[in-house]
């Protein structure tokens, strides 16, 4: 028994109660993998950690399905809760187990896993552990661009949420700051002879001169005419109706001759960046393969570790409000 358990134990504290029931204070996963997938079947969500260094361990949490909702690419869609607790035994299962082999990446999310890979030990959690997972947005540090606009989200003032079209979109996650239907990606620079404004030292496109760079100004020419209505009719796209070889009207306070106003808001939709931490509390973990009630019990809480997913699609609505169907020519990058 000890030589066969002595791996989980060599960096924790514990002690033997005369019962079989060994408390313990952790589990060593702190350099280990830990991710996230569709179960095999799609039956279950899984949340698993494993290492191959040494020993070979892996410690997994299966999730019933609705808990955590994912997208076609297996990707969660964060919750709106900022914490969401499981109750183990009731909405998930924890399973810790020792191998004879190394443990492949996929082992948790194969329909059938490799038939080479033996469980010398299985422990499964009881009733009572619940299960934490935080979710935190790691996009959001001054010096990224959360919405990927080109500007930081420092330079959008996200620390005060500030909102210039007062949509409900913070502009460090609004793709169109101004909703003029054009994307701020593209209003943020122009030809070197274009005019600009100088805010923070930092040169921005200003087409009127009016001192409000043009990714937060409703109409960029200044002809009275607001950008978002000098369209082509049953168009959004104000880059697309060029009078002249100059420029876009939108930019050319000489031509006022289209004004065709609409409703319909462009794409706002971002990809965004989470990292989801999980923590269980009241775990304790019995052994199924042995014919004794031998069981770990946790005397504080277990941190099995983070994982990250990046690129996640955010659908976000200007005006909390998304159309049921948008022209296909509304939609695409932000160029």
């Amino acid at each position: 028994m000890k030589r066969v358990i002595f791996p989980i134990f060599i960096v924790m504290l514990f002690a033997a109660c005369d019962d079989g029931e060994i408390v313990v204070d952790n589990l060593d996963f702190e350099d280990s993998t830990v991710d996230f997938c569709d179960g095999p079947g799609n039956s279950k969500d899984v949340i698993y950690a494993y290492k191959n260094d040494g020993s070979f361990e892996s410690f997994s949490v299966e999730i019933n399905n609705g808990i955590l909702e994912t997208n076609e690419n297996g990707q969660i869609i964060p919750p709106e809760e900022e914490t969401l607790q499981v109750n183990l035994n009731t909405e998930g299962l924890a399973t810790y187990r020792i191998y004879n082999t190394e443990v492949p990446s996929d082992y948790f999310c194969s329909v059938v896993p490799p038939s080479n890979i033996q469980i010398t030990q299985e422990w499964i959690s009881g009733d009572g552990a619940k299960m934490f997972i935080q979710k935190y947005a790691t996009d959001i540090a001054a010096n990224a661009d959360a919405d990927g606009d080109g500007l930081t989200n420092l330079e959008e003032n996200f620390q005060e949420e500030q909102d210039t079209d007062e949509d409900g979109i913070p502009d460090y996650l609004d793709v169109d700051d101004d909703n003029d239907n054009v994307y701020t990606s593209r209003e943020l620079e122009g030809s070197d002879t274009d005019p600009v404004v100088v805010i923070n030292g930092k040169e921005f496109l200003d087409t009127d001169e009016d001192g409000i760079p043009d990714y937060l100004d409703e109409d960029d020419d200044n002809d009275g005419i607001p950008t978002r209505n000098e369209v082509n009719p049953g168009e959004t796209r104000p880059e697309n109706l060029q009078s002249t070889e100059e420029k876009a009207d939108y930019r050319n306070a000489e031509q006022t001759g289209n004004n065709n106003p609409n409703e319909t808001y462009r794409d706002h939709d971002i990809n965004r960046d989470y990292s989801y931490v999980i923590t269980i509390t009241g775990l304790e973990l019995t052994r199924t393969n042995q014919s004794d009630a031998e069981s770990l019990k946790f005397g504080v809480p277990f941190n099995m570790g983070s994982f990250s997913e990046t690129n996640v699609p955010q659908t976000l609505c200007p005006y909390d409000t998304c159309p049921e169907e948008e022209p296909t020519e509304t939609t695409g990058s932000q160029n």
